[in-house]
Order: C-alpha cells, then structure tokens, then sequence
C-alpha cells in the first residue's frame, strides 16, 4: 500500500521477528496480570514487565546471561556428577579424557549470510515505545470512562432531586387545596 517497493517476503520476514517478540513480551504481560498484587496498579505492571521484557532480550542477545537451567547425571565409572548443559565436556569421558578436550578442538562455527541484522535496540524501542501509546490510550479511555459515570451519577442525583421537589410542590398543592376548602363558610351546610 502507499507504493512501497518491499517484497512479500521481506514483509513477512519482519513481521516473524516482530511477533516473536509481541509474543514473548505478551506472554510475560499475562503472567503478570495473572498474579498480580492487590496494591499494584496495571501501570506498575506494565512497567514490570517491560524491566522483564528487557532483561529477557538482552539474555537472548548474548549480554548478561546467566548459566542454563541444569539437570545432573553421574557418569558411569568416577561416580561423579556432571552438568548436561557444560558443552565442554561430553558424557562417558574420563576426567583426564575431560582435561584434555577443549572447547577449540570443536568446528568452527559457521558465519551467517546476508546483511547484517538490524540493531534490536531500535526495534525494542519502537516496541517500546508503542507500548506507552497504548498505555496511555488505556489510560484515557479509563479516564474518559470514569468521567461518564460521574456525569450519569450527577445527572441521576439531579433527576432524583428534580422529583423530590415534584413530589414536595404536589404536597403543598394539596394542603392548599385543603385549607382554602377549611377557609371557606360552612354556615350552609349541616
């Protein structure tokens, strides 16, 4: 639309990387909302989960990781335990076996093609700051909201008001009616 000269797969291709981190991001957005506190907010929350967000995109950039997650397994003849996520060391070997192999004995790894890829740092900020506009939408609408139903409680607290006074008029009406009847000369009647 609009005369852009993208292809459908260079589209496609940004949309993918696009919804994976909509997705990750909502997933933790869910998460959060589900176990929310009673004191926080949903700003708070969506803050929160931005901090989260980002920690967990800058795990996967490379920066900041911390050791995988580890299941332990004893090997077969030193009744030692090891770590299935060390890469350096496969299972079955002995620990003079293990002090020998290296991590440079492994083949090298294979380079990537093609242009570099964006800086995620600039997709993470559209993202965030996409984020905030919706934020702030939510909360005008929310604000919005509030203001109609303390418009329609004003307008009902008038409405009851109004009949009140109806209702008091129509009352006074009757007692006049009453006295003017009281008042009149009743000499005629027996």
């Amino acid at each position: 639309m609009g005369g852009s000269d993208r292809s459908r797969h260079q589209v496609n291709s940004k949309w993918k990387d696009l919804q994976k981190k909509c997705n990750v991001f909502n997933g933790i957005y869910n998460r959060k909302m589900n176990n929310v506190a009673s004191r926080r907010s949903e700003a708070d929350v969506l803050q929160s989960s931005l901090s989260e967000y980002q920690r967990t995109i800058n795990q996967k950039v490379g920066e900041d990781s911390p050791p995988p997650s580890s299941k332990r397994t004893k090997t077969s003849s030193s009744n030692a335990y090891r770590s299935s996520s060390d890469p350096q060391y496969p299972l079955g070997f002995s620990p003079q076996q293990q002090q020998s192999f290296s991590i440079e004995d492994s083949p090298p790894q294979r380079k990537r093609k093609g242009k570099k890829a964006e800086s995620t740092s600039s997709i993470e900020n559209e993202m965030f700051d996409l984020l905030k506009q919706i934020a702030g939408i939510k909360t005008a609408t929310e604000t919005q909201a509030e203001q109609r139903q303390r418009y329609q409680e004003q307008k009902l607290r008038i409405l009851e008001a109004s009949e009140k006074r109806k209702t008091q008029l129509l009352d006074r009406e009757i007692e006049n009616q009453d006295m003017e009847y009281f008042l009149r000369p009743h000499d005629h009647l027996t």
